[in-house]
């Protein structure tokens, strides 16, 4: 359910995502952060809340292990690249829009978000093997295989169309 979740976070993210780029036009704080000198704003800003939403994650992992929490959420990077996809997805057709640039920025700003959250000891590098990687896309295959069991079940209740 987290993941359906995510979901309707995405549809949520992407017009925040528009108004940062509308609001960049006319404000030199946010354009200085989330503008680009070619225009490329969407590429931009999509990767830097893509990192964004990778940090929030793993920070809430983090606390949760230095209180001894449990939860059922899957892991940061899963969340964030499960985020990433369907974001991408509804970009990815508008007009003009690159999809390598933004996948050379996506990679930009996640390695700088690895150096932060290293620096406040909410990343162990170490950890992210080939195997890890391995391990991540095993998890998103399995979500795959969960949707189209569970979905038809509870489709009645939902207000959303999945197809």
């Amino acid at each position: 359910w987290e993941y359906d979740a995510d979901v309707i976070a995405a549809s949520l993210l992407m017009q925040f995502v528009d108004q940062l780029i509308e609001i960049g036009e006319r404000d030199a704080r946010v354009r200085a952060i989330f503008c680009r000198d070619d225009g490329r704003n969407l590429e931009q800003t999509l990767a830097i809340v893509v990192a964004g939403l990778f940090a929030y994650f793993s920070y809430v992992q983090g606390m949760r292990h230095r209180l001894d929490k449990g939860s059922s959420h899957p892991a940061p990077i899963v969340r964030a690249h499960y985020l990433k996809d369907m974001m991408f997805a509804a970009v990815r057709g508008r007009s003009g829009f690159d999809a390598g640039l933004f996948h050379a920025l996506l990679d930009d700003r996640v390695d700088e978000m690895l150096i932060a959250l290293e620096q406040v000891e909410l990343f162990n590098a170490s950890v992210h093997s080939e195997a890890y990687i391995d391990d991540i896309e095993s998890e998103l295959e399995r979500l795959q295989v969960l949707q189209r069991q569970y979905r038809p079940s509870c489709a009645r209740w939902s207000w959303i169309g999945w197809d």
